[in-house]
């Protein structure tokens, strides 16, 4: 029997952003990540998904780490000729993750959370509601912002030194 304490499953307290000024700004909804094993199975069958896709990852984005290497991931999803029912099962199966808090001062005596309700089919009205969701199932589950790291790609691209111009002779062109 182990000392150490039980772990429970990550979770994650999401606002729709008000600046969206659409139908579903401003709810609120509990992200708690997949038990490990689901979690594993469910990335495996979204690799097999996109078995057989043409996307490489070229050389020049080794040295720009995992942020490279996800972004050419991402093209090459995007490149796939991924099959709809192959896809859907994954997209929904990323939504169990979420609940929706609709009473945000309610807290769960158990879990001192508040409280979280299954999500019922008119709970989100746009469909960009949808996908920022699943990008935050994603964020919990790998430790980190999808959307942040696109940026922080677009950044190491703007600041890698084969996107600045260097001179390719010593001599000045004034001459």
């Amino acid at each position: 029997m182990s000392d150490r304490p039980a772990q429970e499953l990550k979770h994650a307290i999401v606002t729709v952003p008000s600046s969206w000024g659409e139908r579903d700004a401003g709810k609120v909804f509990e992200i708690t990540e997949m038990p490990a094993a689901r979690a594993e199975k469910w990335a495996w069958s979204m690799v097999l998904a996109l078995k057989g896709t043409s996307g490489q990852i070229p050389e020049m984005d080794y040295p720009l780490g995992a942020v490279g290497v996800m972004v050419r991931g991402m093209n090459a999803f995007l490149a796939s000729d991924v099959k709809i029912e192959l896809l859907w099962p994954l997209l929904e199966e990323l939504m169990t993750c979420v609940r929706i808090i609709r009473i945000p001062n309610a807290m769960d005596k158990t879990t001192g959370r508040p409280v979280a309700h299954l999500l019922l089919e008119n709970d989100i009205w746009e469909g960009k509601t949808l996908t920022w969701l699943r990008q935050e199932v994603l964020s919990l589950h790998v430790g980190f912002s999808i959307a942040d790291a696109v940026s922080a790609w677009i950044s190491a691209i703007l600041t890698h030194p084969a996107s600045k111009n260097t001179p390719t002779s010593d001599r000045s062109s004034a001459t």
